[in-house]
């Protein structure tokens, strides 16, 4: 202790440098993946490399989650085949080489890329078919309407709806990354929406009815009749006009002058009244029905 040599002692460094991959995970068409409803890839991709097939040295590969052992060699492949995503997958890998350890060289690993210091890692999120839209119809808030409030839900299994994962779009206008569309107008309208990753699209068509909030019923000339003009081209609908308790008051066509405020021919008091309409889906050749509410003013 506290003695010092001048004597030279020289030795061998043996320097071994990290095992790197060519290049970074990933996938061909990104990172969000087209499967169907049971999570399976429309189009099967492979990542990973096997890097000992070009340098000729023995590595073995260490994935999260793990991987298949296809020669059965007992090691994971360095090809990791993406056939089925349930949910959304990170994916990792370690690579590890295996030196001589007869010349004392112990096994070399790395799991980071030199260049960019991130992880030999990837995320592929699933994008499940759209399995039709639902539309929701807002009332406007006043009498004299510029137009309706449209929100568009696409309908999902086996996932959770995440507004900016889609784009919608209402007739013949842009696509949106806001499911909600102000200032539609009356009438018949078609919906879509696609997915950001372009697997499939849905679409739907959807009927706005628009009905006369109030009517005053005075004899002067202004607003003495109640009825639904906007759906006159439906020969077959009907109209029903009800109380507050149910009670039916009138039925009456599109095609007619419409409700004059009476029953039995007797004046109904200024209130809130309630209808129904029954009307013909040309699309799909089934009956609608359409409820909302309206004002008798004297």
């Amino acid at each position: 202790t506290g003695c010092r040599s001048d004597e030279t002692v020289s030795f061998d460094l043996n320097v071994q440098p990290l095992p790197v991959l060519p290049g970074q995970l990933q996938a061909p068409q990104g990172n969000d993946i087209c499967v169907d409803e049971q999570g399976n890839l429309f189009a099967p991709f492979e990542i990973g490399y096997d890097i000992g097939a070009t340098d000729g040295q023995e590595y073995r590969y260490d994935w999260t989650p793990d991987n298949v052992d296809a020669d059965g060699d007992g090691f994971e492949d360095p090809i990791f085949e993406i056939t089925n995503l349930g949910a959304t997958t990170t994916f990792s890998l370690t690579v590890i080489r295996i030196n001589d350890e007869a010349n004392d060289m112990p096994n070399c690993s790395n799991n980071v890329d030199p260049v960019t210091q991130d992880n030999y890692s990837v995320t592929f999120t699933p994008v499940f078919p759209l399995q039709g839209i639902t539309v929701n119809i807002a009332e406007p808030a006043s009498s004299f309407p510029d137009g309706y409030t449209v929100t568009l839900m696409p309908t999902l299994t086996n996932t959770t709806f995440v507004v900016e994962d889609y784009q919608y779009q209402i007739d013949d206008g842009p696509f949106q990354n806001s499911n909600v569309f102000f200032n539609v107008t009356p009438g018949r309208h078609t919906a879509r929406i696609v997915n950001i990753a372009e697997c499939d699209e849905a679409v739907t068509t959807f009927d706005i009815i628009d009905y006369p909030r109030f009517f005053t019923p005075n004899n002067d000339g202004f607003n003495d009749f109640w009825n639904i003009t906007s759906i006159d081209s439906q020969q077959e609908a009907k109209i029903y006009i009800f109380d507050r308790y149910g009670k039916l008051l009138k039925q009456l066509s599109p095609q007619s002058l419409g409700w004059d405020g009476t029953f039995n021919g007797s004046n109904m008091p200024s209130t809130d009244y309630w209808f129904s309409v029954e009307y013909l889906d040309d699309d799909t050749n089934t009956t609608v029905e359409f409820r909302a509410n309206f004002t008798l003013k004297r």
